[in-house]
């Protein structure tokens, strides 16, 4: 089921953006100081691969914003990633989605929000 939804007037949004936008930039030279101090070809670390997850996340938000804010898009991803951890511990017999990044998802937007709330302090 597809919804369209209004956007939001783009100065609702522009703190939200500048945030979004400057956390994208420090990930991005954070993946770059930890791909310098290993060898070539960079092979895939636990901490490369947490900050390229940063990246989508943070990259996913700057596209919800459009159309509601940054503490309702970030409470909706956790709402959705409850669900499936649920889904995911049922006795349920039907098969069931094979996601094992939801502690990371879920510490990723947490700190999301915690240093937004943080900035409109």
């Amino acid at each position: 089921m597809i919804q369209d939804y209004p956007s939001r007037p783009a100065a609702d949004s522009e703190a939200e953006r500048k945030y979004l936008r400057r956390r994208l930039r420090e990930i991005e030279v954070g993946m770059g100081e930890v791909a310098a101090g290993l060898e070539m070809p960079t092979p895939i670390t636990q901490e490369l691969d947490a900050l390229d997850r940063a990246r989508e996340l943070t990259n996913d938000m700057l596209k919800q914003i459009r159309v509601r804010s940054l503490e309702d898009a970030i409470a909706a991803q956790l709402d959705w990633l409850d669900r499936v951890e649920a889904r995911q511990t049922s006795d349920d017999p039907e098969p069931k989605p094979d996601f094992d990044k939801i502690p990371l998802d879920r510490k990723l937007l947490i700190d999301l929000r915690e240093g937004w709330r943080a900035e409109q302090a």
